[in-house]
This record gives C-alpha cells, structure tokens and sequence, in this order.
C-alpha cells in the first residue's frame, strides 16, 4: 500500500497547490455584511477556471490510481494460479475500455468535492459568525477570528478529500475489476495499527461478497449514519479490499459476511454457497 499512501501526499500537495496564494478568506469568499448580519459570500466554486482546474486535478488523480491499481493486480496475480486467466483479462479490459467511463465517474465525483471547499469553509464560517454575534462579540472582532479560522478550515478539508479519495477509487477500481473478472467475492484488509477504527478492526480477514456491502458499525452495536460499503469507501479509511481468485489463498476455516451478519464457516461450507461450486461467475 505504500504506493497508495505517496498518492495520497501527492493529491494533498497537488490540492495546496491549486489553492496556493490565497488566504483562507479569499478561498471561502469574502466578508459581507448583509440585511440578515455577517455572512462569507463563498463565490470561487462557480468561477469557470477554478472549475477546470478542478476537473484536470480530479482526472490526474483518478489515472494515478488507476495505474497504481493495475500495478497491485498484476502483483496479485502472479502470486495466484489463476494468474494467467487475470493477466488475459486485464489486457482484454485496457484494449476495450482502459477504464475510462470509472474514471470520468472518479474524476467528476472529486472535481465537485474540491469545487465544493469554499463552499464547506463558508458555511462553517457563517455558522462560527453568528456563534460570535451572539456571544456580543464585535464585527471587527468577529473578522479576525474567522480570518485566522479560515486556513485550518480549509487545510482540514483538503486533508479528508485526499485521505478519502485515493483509497475510495483504489476500492471503485478493485470491484470494477473484479466484476470485469468474474470474481464476486473479497476479503477485507486493514492497516493492522492503532488507528484502525473498531468496527473496521472486526471486518480484517472477513471474506464477502461484492454485492453485499456491510454496514461496519451496525455489526458491534454502534449507531452510524455512514451506510454500507467496502474496506476505503468511508471517510479517513485506510482499509482495501483483496478479491479472491483461488481457494487456497484463504486460511480455512474463516469468517464471513453474509445478509447482515457474520460467521465462521468450513471451505466446503463456503463452496455450497457458489453457483455450480465455481468461485469465478462465468
């Protein structure tokens, strides 16, 4: 995952780069004063430019990923037996497509993300505004509060976008692969450290089926507004995804997922579960 990880830094520096220059201020907007109090006009998301070089940046990233995905398969499968069926595929899918639907998706999906900054920091400002107001506080006060607010905000926001999406496209890209491959069923991989969250330490080494997202929190107890999906799809995750191409890449017995619940079952248990006992879908 290293080469995940330098992707990530290099879309943060990229992300710094776009904005570099501007003070928080000019990146949120600027300071109005309105019939209804102090409010930050947030007008960079709609500037034409600022829009394309958002796009271009998203694109960049996504064929980044994109490379860096084909890398990992390849390392994959060479280490499976299948390794030639997966090496034909992945060349048939780069003669017909190369991906490119998936990466306008993950490219338009991240442009309106980074369109979307100054728009987030405006709204955090204006709610940190009427806080102040309230709290007596004086406009030029005010002022120099969310001046100096500004910058974290949108250093903060930056960081997220570039933590997110890099794994969540690397996860986008994987089951794209994986369905192109025939391959239905992955297993859930962390980083194995300290800041591995709780709900997602419980789903390591859990295998599942690609049409059947979990929901993370849910399965011990906690309350989220999250939803389903895979290992890299939420927030700050540092999780993957490994799709299963032979049985014998899996310890048996193991744990897995399946209609909202998880269980340990018997490589033969697990067999009854696939169409004619084949692990490929034709």
């Amino acid at each position: 995952m290293l080469g995940m990880q330098s992707l990530t830094t290099a879309y943060l520096k990229a992300l710094r780069k776009l904005f570099a220059g501007k003070t928080g201020a000019e990146i949120a907007g600027e300071w109005v004063k309105g019939p209804g109090g102090l409010f930050w006009n947030a007008e960079p998301e709609n500037d034409p430019k600022f829009q394309e070089m958002a796009y271009r940046l998203a694109y960049r990233m996504a064929k980044l990923v994109a490379a860096e995905n084909m890398k990992s398969w390849r390392q994959a499968a060479m280490k499976s037996t299948r390794a030639r069926e997966i090496f034909v595929a992945l060349q048939q899918e780069i003669r017909r497509t190369g991906l490119q639907p998936e990466l306008q998706v993950i490219a338009a999906r991240n442009a309106k993300l980074i369109r979307s900054i100054p728009q987030e920091i405006a709204r955090h400002l204006t709610q940190k505004a009427v806080t102040l107001q309230q709290e007596g506080k004086r406009d030029l006060e005010i002022v120099a509060e969310l001046k100096r607010l500004a910058p974290r905000l949108t250093k903060s926001k930056m960081r997220l976008i570039s933590r997110t999406e890099i794994a969540r496209a690397g996860t986008d890209l994987d089951k794209l692969r994986a369905e192109n491959l025939g391959l239905e069923w992955a297993v859930w991989s962390t980083s194995e450290d300290q800041r591995v969250r709780p709900s997602h330490r419980n789903l390591d080494g859990v295998l599942m089926n690609w049409n059947d997202p979990p929901q993370p929190e849910s399965l011990i107890g906690e309350k989220s507004t999250l939803g389903r999906g895979f290992g890299g799809q939420f927030p700050n995750c540092r999780c993957s995804m490994l799709s299963l191409a032979d049985l014998d890449e899996i310890k048996w017995p193991t744990r897995l997922y399946r209609n909202g619940a998880i269980t340990r079952v018997t490589r033969a248990q697990f067999v009854r579960l696939l169409p004619a006992g084949q692990l490929i879908a034709a």
